[in-house]
């Protein structure tokens, strides 16, 4: 076990654990002894459907005869924009017949000419453990600091940032691949991105494939509309609608909560609905805002997904490596345990994309506001970096309202705030760099 001290910096997070997983990092406090093996329920994925990630010049004759291997259709088109700007060659989802062994059938897909990654399908899920949208009093405390008024010296310490006038910037954007946002929420809609380059009018103006995208897209729908709740279903789209607010809920404007970010654009990538939805969407998410920069220049600095699936999904690490070669960091929840909601160590049971080793991905924990380790929260030597509030955690909710959610899926948004004011700072520091200066700089925490 090894200890030293981190660098002073005044954004900063209580630390996980040991090292992170980079040359530069080292670590910096003590490890415990790694658990016994966790037994963790198998994957959810789809029981027909495998996705086929195909080799750059892969002809339609390999694709016909992997498909004829497993007697598949071609269910769906994945292939992207982002995809063709980095080679990355063809991208599909295959239907397999009813009662089909999937995991024989990908076995023998991954032997055919042309096949590079076969993956299944996972379903996931969001990383939010509990909510309590009606009790609201004092618990803004992750926006603290130890030198705030109030004071808490593990939370964010965004206010004080705030105090030296850094509130964000209106020419900085964020993606949240989540459930939807409530872009009408009055505390949202100034930092709701609005696409100028697609106007509303029927038609694919910026050729992305996705007609009027205005606020972003919904993914699990297949439309425009990246809100699906109402006034007689507040409930819907919650859990993305209060990520969005920790980030990017306009602060200084007198009314309701304040985000980490004041002043952001916020560009939403639906995926999700009532907490559950399907990785090949989010893969398709990632791959939409790494467009967004590289064929357009909007200046994404972040990406933020409070969800978790089982199961290593190569199309997914692939598209998280893109958003890497676009210097975009993306922010993951460590999740909260399995069936049980005890808190797992990720290097024994992993869970994705928490578990991935891109080097532009930041994994998050959940503390209290006592600086403790929340009991659900996962943990890891090495595949969680960094802790951040998440325990009661006061936001935006739909309809106009405001409440309190905990879990790792709200430590998560502080941390993607946390990227995007390091790269306000340093704004020449590719994506690696910005991961690398968020954790050096963490502050040790005791429990952690």
């Amino acid at each position: 076990m090894q200890t030293t001290s981190a660098i002073s910096f005044s954004f900063l997070f209580s630390c996980l654990l040991a090292a992170a997983a980079t040359a530069q990092l080292r670590a910096e406090e003590q490890t415990p002894a790694p658990q016994a093996a966790v037994a963790r329920e198998l994957p959810l994925r789809d029981p027909r459907t495998l996705l086929v990630s195909w080799r750059q010049g892969a002809g339609e004759a390999d694709k016909t005869a992997g498909r004829a291997l497993v007697r598949a259709e071609s269910f769906r088109d994945l292939t992207t924009p982002a995809m063709r700007t980095f080679a990355a060659g063809d991208f599909e989802a295959l239907v397999l017949p009813a009662g089909a062994d999937l995991d024989a059938a990908a076995a023998l897909l991954r032997g055919a000419a042309g096949v590079r990654a076969v993956d299944f399908d996972a379903i996931t899920r969001i990383a939010e453990v509990s909510n309590d949208p009606y009790y609201t009093g004092n618990q803004a405390w992750g926006l603290y600091g130890n030198l705030t008024s109030p004071a808490n010296q593990y939370g964010s310490q965004a206010g004080e940032l705030w105090a030296r006038g850094q509130v964000g910037s209106p020419n900085v954007y964020v993606g949240i691949i989540d459930e939807g946002v409530d872009v009408g929420h009055p505390d949202l809609a100034p930092n709701i991105w609005q696409n100028p380059f697609d106007p509303q009018d029927g038609i694919d103006n910026d050729g992305n494939g996705k007609i009027d995208d205005r606020n972003g897209w919904d993914f699990h729908f297949g439309d425009r509309s990246v809100y699906d709740g109402s006034a007689t279903d507040a409930g819907r789209d919650q859990h993305g609608t209060h990520v969005a607010g920790i980030i990017g809920a306009r602060g200084g404007n007198g009314i309701g909560s304040s985000g980490v970010l004041w002043q952001v654009k916020l560009i939403t990538a639906k995926v999700l609905d009532r907490g559950t939805g399907s990785v090949a969407n989010a893969i398709l998410a990632l791959d939409y805002l790494v467009d967004l920069k590289t064929r357009h220049g909007i200046d994404i600095a972040a990406i933020n997904m409070s969800l978790s699936h089982g199961g290593f999904v190569q199309a997914e690490y692939d598209a998280i490596n893109r958003a890497r070669s676009a210097n975009i960091v993306v922010v993951a929840a460590a999740g909260n345990g399995g069936s049980d909601y005890i808190g797992d160590n990720l290097d024994v049971a992993p869970l994705y994309p928490a578990a991935y080793n891109n080097g532009n991905l930041i994994t998050v924990a959940n503390i209290t506001s006592s600086g403790a380790l929340h009991s659900t929260s996962n943990f890891g030597p090495t595949k969680v970096h960094i802790g951040a509030p998440g325990t009661n955690i006061l936001s935006t909710l739909p309809q106009g309202r405001y409440g309190q959610m905990s879990g790792t899926s709200m430590a998560t948004p502080f941390v993607t705030g946390a990227a995007v004011m390091w790269h306000l700072r340093n704004p020449t520091n590719n994506a690696s760099t910005i991961r690398s200066g968020v954790l050096i700089t963490r502050i040790p925490t005791p429990s952690l």
